[in-house]
């Protein structure tokens, strides 16, 4: 690639020069200002030693030098220090990685479904992400190797879910018929939680109780929602009462009615 791009503004160098040598020739011969010469192929121009030293030094010369310069020594530095964009596929360079798409001699950018069927992300420089990564206002994980990561993950002692689209989930999910509360942080929450007023119970696995939940000394029931029950609550035949906070009264009497050890209304 290197060597056609040489070869090819050397070879369009050589004609310019063609062009405008024997002009500067003429000047050099003692042509004055204001004087009419021909070239060899025939086109006249004005003599003006300034005009010439402009056109050959400043035109010719510095139009190879960018073309060299630019062309050929970025693409040397990129195939031999850097990116070798004659071969397909990945290339670490500087401890980043990169994919190449030769064809087009171009770098990937954005999201990348790669051979090996998992999808990767990689910025506006090409270079692969991970971590997390906000990609459209949305969420993303990608894994040490690159890859996007779903379902569960741990991060810095912190569990969060990725939907099979990668995104980062928030709020209530059903995983495997058990409910779980993410933050919107992504994080799991896991103990008490209260939210749209109602109060919740998530075991340390994350996943919300329902029914009976001894907690210390203090015995709870959670809905078939997973929401805390107050006041009086039917129970398997039968009446409970749960104050306020959700604790079950014992041993006590409440509005005229007994209720045993075991929290049961006495009749």
């Amino acid at each position: 690639m290197i060597k056609s791009k040489f070869f090819s503004i050397l070879a369009s160098t050589v004609f310019i020069l063609s062009l405008i040598l024997p002009i500067s020739a003429g000047a050099e011969t003692g042509e004055s200002q204001g004087q009419s010469v021909t070239n060899t192929s025939g086109d006249v121009y004005e003599v003006v030693y300034g005009d010439v030293y402009d056109d050959v030094y400043v035109d010719v010369y510095d139009d190879v030098y960018d073309d060299v310069y630019d062309d050929v020594y970025n693409d040397v530095y990129d195939d031999v220090y850097g990116v070798n964009y004659d071969v397909d596929g990945w290339q670490q360079v500087n401890n980043n990685w990169y994919y190449v798409n030769s064809k087009t001699d171009s770098l990937a950018v954005g999201w990348l479904f790669a051979p090996d069927h998992k999808w990767y992300y990689l910025n506006a420089n090409g270079i692969m992400q991970t971590g997390w990564a906000m990609v459209n206002g949305k969420w993303y994980f990608l894994s040490e190797s690159g890859a996007m990561s779903t379902g569960w993950i741990l991060n810095n002692n912190k569990w969060y879910y990725l939907t099979q689209s990668g995104e980062m989930s928030r709020g209530w999910i059903l995983n495997n018929n058990k409910w779980y509360y993410l933050t919107q942080s992504g994080a799991m929450s896991t103990g008490w939680i209260l939210n749209n007023n109602k109060w919740y119970y998530l075991t340390q696995s994350g996943a919300m109780s329902t029914g009976w939940a001894l907690l210390g000394n203090t015995w709870y029931y959670l809905n078939n929602s997973g929401d805390m029950a107050t006041g009086w609550k039917l129970v398997g035949g039968k009446w409970y009462f749960f104050n306020n906070s959700g604790a079950m009264s014992a041993n006590t009497i409440v509005g005229g009615y007994k209720l045993g050890k075991d929290g049961a209304w006495i009749k």
